[in-house]
């Protein structure tokens, strides 16, 4: 008997992957959308701002509802999400289908009334898939409690392949005289979804005995964390005798009850939100509209006329989906796991301490960063290079990967920052950014390609989106501002906005370590250091660039960046020069020991990787990046303000500014020589509370996180 049970749970736990498997990989039919656009404009002759609401309704269904759908799952399993999105799927694919059908082939002017009701029934196939994407990925990850990263994860890249998966079933409804057969395939794919996720409600279930067994394997970790509270030892002790310590763990605590108002006071929710927006609205504006932006372009790099009818345009639009979904799906299988490997996610124990069991080579904000640094690469290679149908694959990759690796990174980013115990709802709250993003890029690249169609319907030519990810608009030739295009001011708002994150996150990284404990235990703190006072400045230079690309209408925000940066970039290329010329070449001059508690001697302290690299080496970077991509040259003063600078030639200037120089320390010396104790009274601690501070117990002056 006890055979013929385990052999029946391991059937059910088979066929339990099978379905999770089957529903990720039918769940993207919405993602096939460039294969139905331009069948709906030629035959239903809508215009690109039509096309453009149909395909962000299915988008924009699937975030608002997040939050419902997260509650059917904790409340009734993910057979029933399966359910809903079976009867989702089969009613808005198939009545899209037989609202395309019913429509004649010679209508001259789009159809308002079915224009809405497309709209409306690919809005429920989009509500359909986050139906089918949390049921998939909720039975995964609860069937194998042990495994979570990799079911999930693997979910999650079944649901990137999908659009390929589909578009390979299109090939057998593409006519070789016309392009897609679109009523067909949409009512197979209604018949398919509904079908595959009919059979999920009855077979995603998740076991109690996979609960009970995944409550057990937390008991060891309970115990542990008890038997370490009991101890007399610190944190960072091994805790079997003879071994010494594999790498440093950092403990930090952390508030796991934070409400969504609290969220909203955090500043850096809203640099994550404003990169969230720009990089996902973007880039499912892309994924959304790649159809059009091959009908635009020419099958070779000659100037050819290319038209919507034609069947090489129809295969190359059907490749970039599945470019776009395969590098989708490589970036969500890769990303994930070397995340893993090189920044591990805090584990929290039973007392809301936060701990990282393992060494940090690398931070998770750099994924973030190097996503956005490929979507701009990408975006400027279309503007500069790309002039055919067989060069879109650069779009389509780094689209792809950036797309992948920000949604895969993100989940981990949010716990790391604010906990595990609202991370559902502070991932949701997260999402509204996309909400938000896709909308807005999605409707000023449709607007821009309408004002630039000859009235056929769809827009040809690299007009169509060349404003959308770069073109310039004038300016008054009276001012000394330079242009900035749309999707140039895009790219240095993810350049500004990734700056500053990675600069304040290498900051704070800092908190905790001997070297901080030494510093705030100082008279001056951190603000004694040039490097830190650098870092101030470029991280305000970068915020009133990013205040400048949001508003670039106010001039205010672009003249203070402008001046400041005056100051901060060659401040940080100095500072980065000498650190780095030090740590190769005579780093004992730059590095600092801390004595043990035991009083031995310790090696010099090196600060992690991407904390140093952070600190010391972004900010420059970041600045002359912008300096170069976005700033014109600084013109050398024709006039000095003092009639005595103006007249005298350089060198007497230099002697000028040595002697005021000299004069002002010589008159702080005296004053201060002749000053005695004040009149009416110091303000703030005395000297001798001072020297006691300093002389006290180290940590005195800690920073809190």
């Amino acid at each position: 008997m006890a055979s013929d049970s385990s052999l029946l749970q391991r059937a059910r736990l088979v066929c339990t992957c099978c379905s999770i498997a089957a529903n990720a990989i039918c769940a993207g039919g919405i993602f096939t959308f460039p294969l139905l656009s331009p069948a709906l404009a030629t035959h239903l002759k809508l215009t690109q701002p039509q096309l453009t609401t149909i395909v962000l309704a299915g988008m924009i269904g699937q975030y608002p509802f997040a939050a419902v759908v997260g509650k059917v799952i904790d409340r009734h399993g993910p057979w029933a999400c399966s359910l809903v999105s079976s009867i989702l799927f089969s009613f808005g694919f198939g009545m899209f289908a037989h609202e395309i059908a019913k429509t004649p082939d010679d209508i001259t002017y789009p159809s308002k009334s079915s224009f809405h009701r497309l709209v409306f029934f690919f809005f429920l196939a989009g509500l359909g898939t986050v139906f089918s994407y949390f049921s998939s990925l909720f039975a995964a990850s609860k069937n194998f409690p042990n495994y979570m990263g990799v079911a999930s994860g693997s979910s999650m890249a079944l649901f990137g392949l999908s659009p390929l998966f589909l578009s390979l079933l299109a090939k057998p409804f593409s006519r070789p005289d016309t392009d897609l057969d679109v009523t067909a395939f949409l009512t197979f794919l209604a018949a398919l979804a509904g079908t595959v996720h009919l059979i999920g409600a009855f077979t995603l279930h998740v076991p109690p005995l996979l609960s009970d067994r995944a409550t057990i394997s937390e008991e060891p970790v309970i115990i542990g964390h008890e038997d370490l509270e009991e101890a007399s030892t610190d944190e960072r002790q091994a805790l079997l005798p003879g071994k010494g310590p594999q790498v440093s763990v950092d403990v930090v605590p952390v508030e796991e009850d934070a409400t969504v108002l609290d969220l909203l006071k955090d500043p850096n929710f809203y640099i994550l939100a404003l990169i969230t927006m720009l990089v996902l609205g973007s880039c499912e504006m892309v994924i959304s509209n790649i159809g059009t932006i091959v009908l635009s372009l020419p099958p070779s790099s000659a100037s050819q006329e290319t038209t919507i009818l034609d069947t090489a345009t129809d295969v190359a639009t059907s490749t970039q989906v599945r470019v776009l979904s395969l590098a989708n799906t490589a970036s969500r299988l890769l990303a994930g796991p070397l995340a893993d490997f090189t920044s591990p996610v805090a584990a929290y124990l039973p007392s809301g301490i936060r701990s990282f069991p393992r060494k940090h080579f690398f931070s998770r904000i750099g994924f973030l960063s190097g996503a956005t640094l490929l979507l701009a690469i990408s975006y400027a290679s279309l503007v500069l290079g790309i002039r055919s149908q067989g060069m879109l694959w650069i779009l389509s990759i780094g689209t792809g990967v950036a797309y992948g690796t920000t949604f895969t990174i993100l989940p981990s980013v949010v716990s790391s920052v604010w906990g595990s115990t609202n991370l559902g709802r502070n991932f949701g709250v997260l999402t509204y950014a996309p909400f938000l993003g896709t909308p807005l890029f999605s409707y000023l690249y449709a607007f821009i390609s309408a004002s630039r169609s000859s009235g056929e319907g769809v827009c040809t030519g690299v007009a169509c989106w060349r404003l959308t990810f770069w073109d310039y608009y004038p300016l008054p030739t009276t001012t000394a501002s330079t242009t900035m295009s749309t999707a140039k001011r895009l790219g240095a708002a993810l350049l500004h906005a990734s700056a500053a994150a990675t600069m304040v996150y290498g900051y704070n990284a800092m908190s905790g370590t001997p070297l901080d404990d030494y510093i705030m235990n100082q008279r001056c703190g951190h603000t004694q250091f040039l490097t830190i006072q650098a870092l101030a400045m470029a991280v305000v230079t970068m915020l009133l660039a990013l205040a400048n690309d949001v508003f670039p209408s106010l001039k205010v925000f672009r003249q203070a960046k402008r001046t400041l940066a005056m100051i901060s970039l060659p401040l940080e290329v100095v500072v980065s020069i000498i650190y780095w010329g030090l740590i190769l070449f005579a780093p004992g001059l730059i590095l600092q020991s801390f004595p043990t508690a035991s009083g031995a001697a310790a090696p010099p302290f090196h600060l992690r990787t991407d904390v140093d690299l952070a600190l010391h080496a972004l900010p420059s970077l970041a600045l002359t990046l912008d300096f170069v991509l976005f700033e014109r040259k600084y013109s050398p003063a024709e006039r000095i303000p003092y009639p005595f600078l103006t007249v005298n030639p350089f060198s007497v200037r230099i002697v000028i500014y040595l002697v005021v120089t000299t004069m002002a320390l010589l008159a702080l010396r005296v004053v201060n020589a002749l000053r005695g104790a004040p009149v009416v009274g110091e303000i703030g601690p005395s000297p001798k509370d001072e020297v006691a501070v300093r002389n006290g117990a180290a940590g005195a002056h800690k920073r809190e996180n």
